[in-house]
C-alpha cells in the first residue's frame, strides 16, 4: 500500500470540521470562501441555495436509506464527485451537533490523529487536519479546509473548500440539513475533489473512485448512527461503519456517472 492509496480516507472527516454556533444571516449570492476556487465552487453554492433540485430524487437507496449519485468531469476522469442523500431519524439541531463536534472526530474517523480549528469570523473557520498513513517511513497527510456554516430554525448548511494540502489539489463540498416530518432530518451532501494521485493511478480509475465513495459512505452512515443512537459508544460506531462500508459496491454509481 502506498501513501496515495490512502487519500480517500481524508473524505471521512472532510464533511464536518466546523464549530456549531447559531448564525442568523443567510447567504444570498456567491461569496468566495478564500480557498482554492474551482469550476464547481459557485455551482455548489447555487445548489445549496436551492436554485436547482436536480439529482434530489435520483439514485437507488440501499438497505440503510442512503442514496448516491456520481458525477463525471468531462476533462478529467480522476476528478471525483458524488451527491449523497438520506433521511435521519433525528432533529436538525441534533444532526448539526454531531457534525460540529469536531474534537470527537478522532473517535469515529479511522486514521485521524490531530485537528485544530481557528475561528475566522462569526460563521467561518479554518480547520487543520492530520491523517496518519499506516505505511512505514511515509509521513502523515496534512490538510487545511475552510468552512462556512449557516443556521436557522429548520435548516443548517455547511460549505467547505480546500485551502491547502499535501495531496488534495481541489475540494468543494456542501451539506444541507432540512427539517422533515416526524422530527427527522433530510440530509443532502455534495463532494467534488481531485488529488495528485501519482502512482496510485496504477490501481485503476475504478479503484480510486470506489474507495473514495466508500469513505464518503462511512462518514454518512456514522453521522446517521450517532444522531439516531446518541448513547452508542463512538468506538462501536467506527467499527461498525468501517465494516459496513468495506462491503459496499459502488461500481454501478461509477459506471453511471453524469454531469453535475
Amino acid at each position: 500500500m502506498n501513501r496515495l492509496s490512502e487519500i480517500p480516507r481524508i473524505l471521512i472527516f472532510c464533511i464536518a470540521a466546523a464549530i456549531f454556533c447559531p448564525v442568523a444571516s443567510v447567504v444570498l449570492a456567491y461569496e468566495p470562501l478564500g480557498g482554492i476556487e474551482t469550476q464547481y465552487s459557485q455551482k455548489l453554492n447555487d445548489r445549496m441555495l436551492g436554485k436547482s433540485n436536480l439529482h434530489l430524487n435520483q439514485g437507488q437507496a440501499d438497505e440503510r436509506g442512503i442514496r448516491f449519485v456520481c458525477f463525471r468531469d468531462a476533462k478529467d476522469e480522476y476528478y471525483i464527485g458524488a451527491a449523497q442523500f438520506q433521511t435521519i431519524a433525528a432533529r436538525v439541531d441534533v444532526v448539526a451537533k454531531v457534525l460540529s463536534e469536531f474534537d470527537r472526530y478522532v473517535e469515529w474517523t479511522e486514521g485521524l490523529v490531530k485537528s485544530k480549528t481557528e475561528k475566522i469570523s462569526a460563521n467561518r473557520f479554518l480547520v487543520a487536519l492530520e491523517q496518519a498513513i499506516p505505511v512505514p517511513f511515509v509521513s502523515n497527510i496534512h490538510t487545511q479546509l475552510l468552512y462556512e456554516m449557516e443556521t436557522g430554525k429548520d435548516r443548517v448548511t455547511f460549505r467547505y473548500q480546500l485551502k491547502k494540502s499535501d495531496s488534495l489539489v481541489a475540494y468543494d463540498g456542501i451539506i444541507i440539513l432540512e427539517a422533515a416530518p416526524n422530527n427527522a432530518t433530510a440530509f443532502s451532501e455534495y463532494d467534488i475533489l481531485n488529488a495528485n494521485w501519482g502512482v496510485a493511478k496504477a490501481l485503476g480509475i475504478k479503484k480510486i473512485w470506489t474507495d473514495s465513495l466508500k469513505s464518503m459512505y462511512q462518514a454518512d452512515l456514522a453521522v446517521k448512527i450517532q444522531a439516531e443512537t446518541p448513547n452508542l459508544p463512538l468506538n462501536k460506531v467506527l467499527k461498525s461503519t468501517v465494516e459496513i462500508a468495506a462491503e459496499k459496491d459502488f461500481r454501478s454509481c461509477f459506471e453511471q456517472r453524469q454531469p453535475l
